[in-house]
Order: structure tokens, then C-alpha cells, then sequence
């Protein structure tokens, strides 16, 4: 199949595209690696694309007291290879090399990941994980979401129609702080069943905190509360055992050509078991 016809704009400045997006049915064209394929298939048809590559200073990584600051244009590329990412928020450049295939990363935005929201997608995984602030900018003016609260299903957001995601806060990573991923796909940078992401504070081999956010297998980003019972103790392979247990039994994965729901429990169960002894290792 191919793409319908649709008009093209491209806008010098980021209040033009803000302008447009109020005015017709338009999506915002970045990387356009998921909107190219859902144009292909017909599953979306705009009467606009609003195409911003060409508005300056959008590529921009900025360090900003207490955050990181991603414009929309980051590509994931320029993520992975950034020596500010990996200081400031070590767990980006550790979850990128899982994010799709290089051609797709060389070509990809982060905001444009996180604000198309697929289930399977890494981005939105550790958004949630990291409570990032979400930046969302109209013609009207400018608003201030959480990550945690963004993300409201397959391919559903609190983002509205004639908004952008504009920026990406993520918060800068304290002392003692130690991350670990962990995915089932087919193959390295395909679409996972099951995925985790974690962030734990260790002192002294102590949790002093912890968060678990599982993605793929379900609708949306969603945090384990059950992995807070590491907090206070030692991550032994027996707790962690235990934990990851808790975990995938408060799980509802949602059944797909990829495995059943109960096949994807089981894998959770195994996944998750592995994600925390790596936070302890």
C-alpha cells in the first residue's frame, strides 16, 4: 500500500508549527519512522504533516540545573553516542543500543517515541521509570506533565490533538543510584512481549529505593509496587525470587500472536527475577 495524499508544511519556527497544528488535522512529522508505516497502511490519513526538521535549535541536549533537557529533534542516535547522556542519566545510554535497529535510531526522536506511545516501545518505559517531565506546547500556551501520568494506553496519551511534545525533562541521576533493563524479543531491536526497567538506591548493599516499571506486556508503562519489598534489605537471588513472583502476579499481560497471557507471566516472573539481581550485582 501507499501512503494517501497529504499536504506538506514545513514551518521555520516552532510557534508556525504550533499554528498549524491548531488550525488543520495535521501530525507532526520528525523522524517519521512510526508515522510512515502507519501512513503506509492507511491507518492514519491527516489532511497535514507539519514537518519541523527545519526549525533550528529542536536537536538541542541542554544540561538545566536538576534535568536534562531533550528537544524534540534528539534523535536516539545522538543519545546513544552523547558523553552528557551517559554521565546525567546513565540509564538512557543503557537502554538505547534495545531501541529498534541503527537505520531506524539514526533517524528516530526520543520525544517523538515517547509521544507516539507504543506498549512495546523502550522510550515511554523509561519516561515512566524516570518520571520525566513532559513538556506539551499549543498555540495557547504551555503545560507540564509527568510520565507517569501521560501514558493512558496503546497509543493513547494526554497529549492533545493541537499539542507538541516540546521538551523532555529527565531528572539527573544521584549518588548511589543503579539501573537495570531486561526484554523478550526474537531478536535484539525487535517490538518486545515483555520488558522491565529499574532504578534502585543502594547503600551499604541496602535498597534504599527502588522502582520497577514493566512495559510490552501491557496496554501501557506500568509500575510493580511489589519490587518495594526489596527496600530495607539485600537483593538476595531467594528475595529477588520471591519479588519477581509478586510481581508477575499483579501483572494482566495482554495476549498477542507473541504468546498468551500465562506465557507471558512466566516470562515475566523469569525477566523480572533477572532485572533485580542485576540492580544487586
Amino acid at each position: 500500500m501507499k501512503a494517501p495524499r497529504t499536504e506538506i508544511a514545513r514551518p521555520a519556527t516552532l510557534a508556525e508549527a504550533l499554528a498549524l497544528l491548531a488550525t488543520e488535522d495535521a501530525r507532526i512529522l520528525a523522524g517519521g519512522q512510526s508515522l510512515g508505516a502507519a501512513l503506509n497502511l492507511r491507518l492514519d490519513a491527516p489532511a497535514l504533516l507539519v514537518d519541523i526538521n527545519g526549525i533550528p535549535g529542536l536537536d538541542r541536549i541542554t544540561l538545566e540545573d536538576r534535568h536534562l533537557v531533550f528537544g524534540p529533534l534528539v534523535r536516539h542516535r545522538a543519545v546513544l553516542e552523547s558523553p552528557l547522556v551517559a554521565r546525567e542519566v546513565p540509564v538512557l545510554a543503557q537502554v538505547m543500543p534495545h531501541v529498534a535497529h541503527p537505520a531506524i535510531r539514526n533517524r528516530g526522536t526520543t520525544a517523538g517515541s515517547i509521544a507516539y506511545a507504543d506498549p512495546a516501545g523502550e522510550m515511554p518505559a523509561v519516561a515512566h521509570l524516570m518520571a520525566a517531565e513532559l513538556v506539551l506546547a499549543s498555540a495557547s500556551g504551555e503545560r507540564v506533565v509527568s510520565a507517569r501520568d501521560f501514558f493512558l494506553g496503546i497509543y493513547d496519551t494526554l497529549r492533545a490533538p493541537e499539542e507538541m511534545l516540546v521538551a523532555i525533562r529527565w531528572p539527573r541521576t544521584g549518588p548511589n543510584e543503579r539501573f537495570a533493563f531486561g526484554e523478550v524479543t526474537r531478536r535484539r531491536g525487535d517490538f518486545a512481549s515483555v520488558g522491565f526497567v529499574a532504578r534502585a538506591v543502594i547503600e551499604a548493599g541496602l535498597v534504599r529505593g527502588i522502582a520497577l516499571t514493566a512495559f510490552a506486556s501491557e496496554p501501557a508503562p506500568v509500575l510493580c509496587p511489589a519490587a518495594e519489598g526489596a527496600i530495607g534489605q539485600r537483593l538476595t537471588p531467594g528475595l529477588a525470587a520471591d519479588l519477581a513472583g509478586a510481581i508477575a502476579a499483579d501483572l494482566d499481560p495482554m495476549p498477542s500472536l507473541a504468546g498468551s497471557a500465562e506465557q507471558k507471566r512466566a516470562q515475566a516472573r523469569a525477566l523480572a527475577r533477572r532485572v533485580l539481581m542485576d540492580l544487586a550485582a
